[in-house]
Formats: C-alpha cells, structure tokens, sequence
C-alpha cells in the first residue's frame, strides 16, 4: 500500500516535500552524533521550517483541487438536470455510485451520437438517470445494464420500478466467472445482437478482482459494438484504468481517445471519423 496515497498527497509534490525532509531527517541525525548542538538545533528548526511549508502547500493544493471538483461536480449535476424530469428522488451519487461528471458526459454522448442502446457494466444512479434521457428521445430506445453484485443489482432494479423504466432499462444479474486467463462477467444467457450497442459504459467489474479488471470489456464486447459504437470509461485517474484506455485504442484501431476531467476521471473513445 502506498504510504503517498494514504496521506493523499500529490504525485507532483512527492520529491519537494520528501526528498528534503529525508535530507534534513538525516543531516540532524548526523549532527546530533558528528557536530556542536549549535549545528543540531540549527538543522532541527530547518527542518520543522520545511515540515511546517510543505504541510501548508499541500493543504493549499487539496483544498484547491477538492473546490475546483465540488464545482465541476455542481456543474454536471446542473446538466444532468436539463436532461431529465424524475417522477421519483434520483438515489445518491455518492460513494460507489456513479459520479455526476461521469453521467453528464454519459448523456451528452446519447445527445451528440444519437444513441439508441447502451450497455452498461455496473448498475446504480446512472441506470436510471441514462434510462430517464432515453425515455425523453423519439423512437425504440434501451438500456442494458450488467452487474455481478447480488445487492446492488436488487436495488436497481427496485429504483428502475420505483421510477417505471421497465419499458427502458433491464438489469441483468451476471457473475464474475473465469474465462482463459482473466475473470469477468458471465454473458452467457446475454441475448444481445451483434453490432447492436451505440455506447458502452465501463464502471466494472472493481479493481480488487483482479489487476486491469476492466481491460476484457472490450475485447469480449467488441462484436457486439455498433460501427459508430463510443465507449467510456469511469475512474480513468487510475493507473489501472489509464493504461487500459490506452491498450484499447493501440489493439482497436480507429479510435480517438479523449480524456475528461474529474476527481475520479473519465475516459471517452469515439471513432475516428476519417477511418
């Protein structure tokens, strides 16, 4: 477990704020056994100095970032708002849940593409916000929504009633399982057309599963992506997830990777219009 990212301390600040403490951890220690307690108590207040600046502009720069998303996180809740009109309280989306930034670049996808089905891997608030959009567009709109987990699966599909989109959302209940060399979810009993999906939405299956959990989606989902099919990904800050966007489009030509910003991160591939 990386110590850095217990404390939440950004990569950018690593070297200026540990590396001279180090120095200066170690120079008091050498002048507490080698030089004059001038020497020592000289070395101890340079290093509370540093110790005192650094925790300041760390804090300074986490209380920036976290303003800087709260309002992006307004700002998507605003757009998601001019999309849909609930008959019932949208659940949180807090937590595990879908993040507002995510949904609202979700929607503007079904609004720009014009999509028609999405397949969703992860149900949750953005089943039923996504669902609530599809329902507002003209013509035979679905959302497909895979989740290997017994009790948020239940509580989607309570919420897809509560709010009636049985007609637009079908919550799936679909296990991990072991393919060849990685676990994923079991589309066996999945009846879905080939080269049906307008959008796919990769919020699963979580990382703890295995390392890259999400890299299978598409190359077991690929046949069944429209030709002007766009994917997304959520959680794209992630190491993980990051070089996953990026093996995608090297192993699937004719993809433009785009990356949205947010506190967790969003990954966007459209097809390339000139391919």
């Amino acid at each position: 477990m990386n110590i850095f990212n217990e404390l939440k301390i950004k990569i950018a600040d690593q070297p200026f704020i540990f590396v001279p403490l180090s120095i200066f951890a170690l120079l008091l220690i050498l002048s507490a056994y080698f030089f004059s307690l001038k020497v020592f108590i000289l070395t101890g207040f340079l290093l509370l100095f540093l110790l005192t600046s650094s925790t300041i502009w760390h804090t300074y720069r986490s209380v920036t970032e976290e303003h800087s998303n709260q309002l992006q996180s307004m700002q998507a809740l605003l757009s998601i708002q001019n999309f849909i009109n609930p008959r019932a309280p949208i659940p949180p989306m807090v937590g595990w849940a879908a993040h507002p930034v995510l949904i609202s670049n979700i929607l503007e996808v079904i609004h720009e593409h014009d999509v028609k089905t999405v397949l969703e891997l992860g149900s949750g608030s953005s089943t039923i916000i996504t669902s609530y959009y599809l329902e507002s567009l003209e013509g035979d709109r679905k959302l497909i929504s895979l989740d290997h987990d017994g009790n948020f699966l239940e509580q989607t599909r309570n919420q897809v009633r509560l709010h009636e989109l049985e007609n637009i959302a079908t919550v799936h209940h679909t296990p991990l399982v072991k393919y060849n060399d990685f676990t994923w979810y079991d589309i066996s009993d999945l009846e879905l057309e080939k080269g049906s999906v307008d959008l796919l939405v990769v919020d699963g299956p979580p990382m703890k599963t295995q390392t890259k959990a999400r890299k299978p989606a598409l190359y077991v989902l690929k046949e069944y992506l429209s030709d002007n099919a766009v994917i997304i990904m959520d959680d794209a800050n992630r190491e993980d997830e990051s070089e996953i966007a990026r093996e995608w489009v090297k192993d699937f030509p004719g993809y433009t990777l785009k990356h949205k910003h947010s506190s967790k991160g969003v990954a966007i591939l459209t097809p390339d219009r000139n391919q």
